[in-house]
């Protein structure tokens, strides 16, 4: 559940609170991995709200809480349904990734790697089917221990726990696939990621804590910039110039900073040579030219020199980024906020657009994301008229296939990414 402990003493009492009944430490022994595999699209099989009309045996309990592993699932994907009996009524097709802490792959890509069965501890419990979770026929030992022995044990060895130990927003062991949306207040500098996950809302992952990371007025843009696979804060400050980046999705000053072009340019943040690192390129309106720089700029120095230059657009388009064909490259979209109408080049070169559709109402703000984990970013759109974002699955006119309606304050702008 969603307990805090206060700083202090960790009493047996606080632990009833946080479950309120007794477990008992268990060891499940050679686990087949695709019976673990089950066993995690169980864990992920009642996260959106819409799974407990297909599954009335959904509850509170069921989100796994892991050590030892990590993995990757995709809300897009099927829900495991199981009946009464832990039989399999619906096949779940959300886990993608499963990787021990030694580095050994369990699931790859959705399908399970091929290879000795794995030892689960857990408590009796889960063992016993509870929660659905369906260990089968599996024989299970009870090493003797009480959770609360095996926590109060665990303190005991490491002496203290502080919450450094455990960052806000987690150590990444569980992660998702998608990708999500957040909002910046840039009347304020606060950062809330996320606000929302396609496809819909989820019921178990709540809206992040907000931080500060800027001054009004600053340009938020969002992207990878250490290549850990989660996407971070930066702004461009055009009272001096500066472009900030920051590796955590915490509040703290810059991890890096450096000059950025000249007055008026707009900062497109993207991997634009596919080596999983986001940089930050720009876009110069006056001119409609693209500047693709592949490299960070140097820590208060520079941005560096392009590596390729191009013309793209009319005066006044406002640029967006995103992996338009799925080749594992970023390339530059285009959006007209008077009329809707954006377009988009699957190449960093001048040419005719090889895509161009309306979307949205003027005055949207439009951005580009993998909102259904294909690989394909497509385009959405966040309506500050009535707290909005849109979204579709495909790079084509039409209604939104997806939209969540969210709090907001102050001067709301989007972004989105992977949040860790």
């Amino acid at each position: 559940n969603n307990t805090i402990v206060d700083a202090g003493d960790l009493t047996v009492l606080d632990t009833f609170d946080m479950v309120p009944f007794l477990n008992f430490l268990s060891l499940v022994r050679d686990v087949p991995r695709a019976q673990f595999k089950l066993l995690l699209e169980n864990a992920v099989s009642c996260v959106l709200p819409s799974d407990t009309t297909a599954n009335p045996n959904c509850g509170t309990g069921r989100f796994a809480q892991i050590a030892g592993f990590e993995f990757v699932y995709d809300p897009a994907g099927t829900a495991l349904v199981l009946d009464g009996n832990l039989n399999v009524v619906t096949q779940g097709s959300r886990v993608k990734e499963v990787t021990l802490d030694d580095g050994t792959k369990i699931v790859v890509d959705g399908v399970v790697v091929a290879g000795p069965a794995i030892n689960v501890a857990t408590i009796d419990f889960l063992a016993n089917g509870g929660d659905q979770y369906p260990f089968g026929n599996l024989p299970y030992e009870i090493l003797g221990n009480t959770y609360q022995q095996s926590l109060a044990d665990y303190i005991e060895f490491l002496e203290t726990v502080t919450a450094a130990d455990y960052p806000e927003g987690g150590e990444g062991r569980i992660q998702l696939a998608t990708e999500q949306m957040g909002l910046v207040d840039t009347s304020q500098g606060t950062w809330t990621l996320p606000v929302a996950t396609p496809p819909q809302t989820l019921s178990l992952l709540a809206v992040g804590a907000p931080f500060y990371f800027g001054n009004p007025g600053d340009f938020p843009m969002i992207g990878d910039w250490d290549c850990d696979g989660t996407d971070t804060p930066g702004l461009y400050r055009q009272s001096d110039g500066f472009v900030y980046l920051r590796n955590s999705n915490t509040q703290g000053v810059a991890d890096i900073r450096f000059f950025f072009g000249n007055p008026g340019d707009v900062p497109i943040p993207g991997d634009f040579d596919g080596d999983g690192c986001d940089t930050v390129s720009l876009y110069r309106p006056a001119t409609s030219q693209v500047f693709v720089i592949n490299e960070l700029g140097a820590n208060n120095g520079g941005l560096g020199a392009a590596e390729t230059t191009y013309a793209f657009g009319n005066p006044g388009d406002v640029p967006f980024v995103g992996d338009f064909d799925g080749d594992g490259d970023d390339t530059i979209g285009l959006h007209r906020a008077s009329t809707g109408f954006v377009y988009f080049r699957n190449a960093l070169t001048t040419g005719i657009a090889d895509n161009s559709f309306y979307w949205g109402d003027p005055g949207d703000v439009v951005f580009a994301g993998d909102w259904n984990s294909d690989g394909v970013d497509t385009p959405a759109l966040f309506r500050a008229s009535n707290s909005t974002f849109y979204w579709r699955n495909s790079n084509t006119a039409g209604n939104a296939q997806g939209s969540a309606t969210v709090t907001t304050t102050g001067t709301p702008y989007p972004v989105g990414g992977h949040f860790g």
